[in-house]
Order: structure tokens, then sequence, then C-alpha cells
């Protein structure tokens, strides 16, 4: 068990991200196996909290319940970077609103992706690249692309 991580996380602790866990019934109304979540499992303990929602399989072998858990987290894809801004945005988070700020201000649009037959000069996807930027110290007005027609 990695126990600093464990208790970093407990440190800051917010019940309502605990989630369902995934459980493995291997003998009838008495014991039970964390397929997925013993870490938040183990979270909940530290903090105290004493019940949390599990999804409860049944009739599976140890190989069986191992493979559920490869293939539920192997399998998992990344959330696209744009949805994460857009997300951080809803939520006020300080970077995705300079962000918003950087890229309307030097005449930006963000976009999903700015490849393609499609793609307008304006239209910016690089998520990793504005927030290195909105990160930084913010430029003057007008610093960022030169002289625009469209300004």
């Amino acid at each position: 068990m990695p126990w600093p991580f464990v208790r970093k996380h407990a440190a800051t602790f917010d019940p309502t991200l605990v989630g369902t866990i995934d459980v493995a019934q291997r003998r009838r109304g008495a014991v039970y196996a964390i397929m997925d979540g013993q870490l938040r499992y183990e979270m909940c303990r530290l903090v105290g909290k004493k019940a949390i929602w599990c999804s409860v399989y049944s009739g599976m072998d140890k190989q069986q319940e191992a493979r559920f858990f490869l293939h539920k987290n192997r399998d998992k894809k990344a959330i696209h970077p744009f949805y994460m801004y857009k997300a951080e945005l809803a939520a006020g988070e300080k970077t995705a609103v300079a962000i918003t700020e950087i890229a309307t201000r030097e005449g930006y649009v963000l976009s999903f992706g700015s490849g393609g037959a499609t793609h307008k000069p304006e239209e910016v996807s690089a998520m990793a690249a504005l927030r290195a930027r909105a990160r930084a110290a913010p430029a003057s007005p007008g610093g960022g692309r030169g002289d625009r027609s469209r300004r």
C-alpha cells in the first residue's frame, strides 16, 4: 500500500469525489475483495468515513478479478485537454480564465482541433502551450502576435 500517497490525499479529502469502488464477493454474505478503489477506501478509513458506495460482482475467480482491474484501468481514455479546459473554465479556475482572456485579447479562438481543411488562422488548440503562457507573467496587450488587421 502506498501510504504516503494515501495520507497526502486524505489530508485534502473531498467525499464528493470518492465515486464508487468495485468489489468482488468471494463468499456469499461474508468475504469481499476490493478490485478497484483500494486507495480511495483507505483514504475514507483515515478520515473516518464509515460508508462508501460500491458495485458488487460475484462469481469471479482471482484471475477474472485481476482482468477486471486491468480492463477498467488500462483501457481508460484520457480526457481531451480541450474538454478539461472547458470544465476548468466553467468551474472558474484561474488558469482557464487567464487562457481565455489571453486568447481573446490576442485575437485567437480556442478550439477542439486546429488542423485540417477547415482550419482558420485564428483557431488554436495547443492547450499545454496556452496553460504555460497563462501561468507566466501577463504580457502587455497586443504583445503576443504582432499587428493584426482584426484589431
